[in-house]
């Protein structure tokens, strides 16, 4: 929150109780009131009634993937949702952005009860509610996610960003085809491997030690990217569960990108594909997020990483330069010679 706090703090809309009494938040929560006339008694109590707004007005909101993808017909609703969006230009990215926020989620649960009155079983209720929620990742997610990509339980899922989170680090097993992509190297330091993108999440990442290529999964960057990268890093260093993948992920790619030209060259490779204004926008979004996570170790990853490195530091090359730095540039003689030459220059 400290380092980059919009990106922590809900802009448009508050589904959590963290920021639902924040200033600015009037007009939406007066838009959820006229949409659910049923809900105004808050006789039930503050919490409850809370929560039903929101989970009514998520819902709402959910089902446009749902409507796009031929799961579901448009409702009263949706159509009065599409308005608004259609009429506040700029808030479905800003509504989308604060609905994958950590401190603005409620329990998937609620959104579950509410929706199973509305079919036959819960099973059926499930299987609507994972297609909005997969239609709402696959347009948000900066990963190209596999369309075969297993069947996730929306009942182990917590929340929404939990959910977004299950679709990019899947269970370890599950694995990821590559694409190979041209080799197009330049003769910097991103040089000293070939790189090659893949089709898939952050489990698709792996080191050809033979090739020596650097598999790495293509990204897609936008102006909702930097929230949604945060977040997911905030979420699992909270939820502390397992190894800290989106963390170790972000640490590994901030270590490839320092300025615009390494953004260039994975440009060219078809690992970054670049939406935002400018390649040093992209630099600044890995190198600042690194201002605020802690190491942390993930088996497959460091793995990748520790022969990438012993890679790296074995070329002829990388070798010499550290050679030089340590015996020749370091030496009192070496200085006194240069101040000599340059004396007599």
């Amino acid at each position: 929150m400290s380092s980059d706090p919009d990106s922590y703090t809900p802009q448009e809309v508050a589904i959590g109780p963290y920021h639902y009494w924040r200033q600015g938040f009037y007009e939406m929560i007066t838009y959820k009131l006229v949409q659910r006339k049923e809900l105004k008694d808050t006789s039930m109590g503050i919490t409850t009634w809370m929560m039903a707004i929101n989970a009514s007005f998520l819902l709402e909101f959910l089902q446009i993937y749902a409507i796009k993808e031929g799961k579901l017909s448009a409702t009263t609703s949706s159509i009065s949702m599409l308005r608004l969006l259609d009429y506040a230009k700029g808030a479905h990215n800003a509504i989308r952005r604060d609905m994958v926020i950590l401190e603005n989620q409620i329990p998937l649960f609620v959104l579950r009860k509410k929706i199973e009155v509305q079919y036959s079983s819960l099973e059926s209720a499930d299987d609507m509610l994972q297609a909005m929620l997969l239609g709402f990742c696959e347009e948000l997610l900066p990963f190209q996610i596999l369309k075969d990509i297993p069947k996730i339980n929306v009942s182990e899922r917590a929340h929404l960003l939990d959910f977004l989170y299950g679709t990019i680090v899947p269970k370890a097993e599950q694995k990821s085809e590559i694409n190979e992509v041209a080799d197009d190297q330049g003769e910097d330091k991103q040089a000293t491997q070939k790189y090659f993108a893949t089709n898939g999440n952050i489990l698709a990442i792996s080191f050809d030690t033979n090739t020596t290529t650097l598999h790495l999964p293509s990204v897609s960057l936008d102006v909702n990217s930097k929230v949604i990268l945060r977040n997911l890093v905030a979420y699992e260093a909270s939820n502390a569960s397992g190894p800290l993948v989106s963390t170790r992920y972000t640490e590994l790619m901030n270590g490839i990108i320092d300025t615009e030209e390494d953004v260039k060259l994975l440009r060219r490779k078809g690992i970054l594909l670049n939406r935002l204004k400018s390649d040093a926008e992209v630099a600044n979004l890995w190198n600042g997020m690194s201002k605020s996570i802690k190491l942390t170790k993930v088996p497959h990853l460091n793995k990748v990483i520790e022969d990438v490195n012993n890679y790296y530091n074995n070329r002829l090359t990388v070798r010499f330069w550290k050679y030089t730095k340590l015996y020749v540039f370091s030496s009192w003689q070496f200085f006194t010679l240069l101040a000599t030459i340059m004396l007599h220059l």
